[in-house]
């Protein structure tokens, strides 16, 4: 049995398509996000709360801009964690029940961390930090130390992740020898 030859060698059709489709990043984070969107409004819309709100219209949009860093993680994350914390503290202070949106900030603050310098990466861990614990405290769903863990965890696995990807593009220019 013969190897193919790498000049001759071809890949079947529908693999080749579906390769093209997979490699277009920005439709994947917009699936990405419509679904979490529609989960999100799943979740919120079956929730029955015994305190706060009902999940009504204007949740809606306000869940959909809560998890907006899974959207725009490559593109503006900064930018999308502030929208995301903007929108959970707002969406906290109308009295809605905390449910999924909990975790667009704390997520987008990965995003942030592993894409920006380390003095942005400072801010936003404040600013996730700020209303992580102002939201778990209104609800006393999280007690206070573990939201102190979570927020220094997520920063720090997530400065380990962009450091391991900054050695690993440096291993990929050294020319490899056999």
């Amino acid at each position: 049995m013969s190897t193919p030859d790498r000049t001759t060698a071809t890949t079947p059709a529908p693999y080749a398509a579906v390769m093209a489709f997979v490699r277009r990043p920005l439709l994947w984070d917009v699936v990405f996000y419509l679904a979490l969107v529609g989960l999100t409004w799943f979740a919120g819309g079956n929730h029955d709360p015994v305190t706060g709100k009902d999940f009504e219209g204007p949740a809606y949009l306000l869940s959909a801009l809560i998890v907006l860093p899974f959207a725009g993680r490559r593109y503006f994350p900064m930018t999308a964690l502030v929208i995301s914390n903007g929108a959970h503290m707002f969406y906290m202070a109308v009295g809605y029940h905390m449910d999924l949106v909990w975790w667009g900030p704390v997520i987008g603050l990965y995003f942030v961390v592993a894409h920006r310098p380390r003095w942005m990466a400072v801010i936003g861990s404040v600013l996730t930090f700020t209303t992580t614990t102002w939201s778990g405290t209104n609800y006393d769903l999280v007690p206070m130390h573990i939201l102190v863990v979570q927020n220094r965890a997520a920063t720090a696995r997530a400065g380990g992740a962009r450091a391991a990807g900054r050695r690993r593009g440096a291993g990929a220019d050294r020319p490899r020898t056999a």
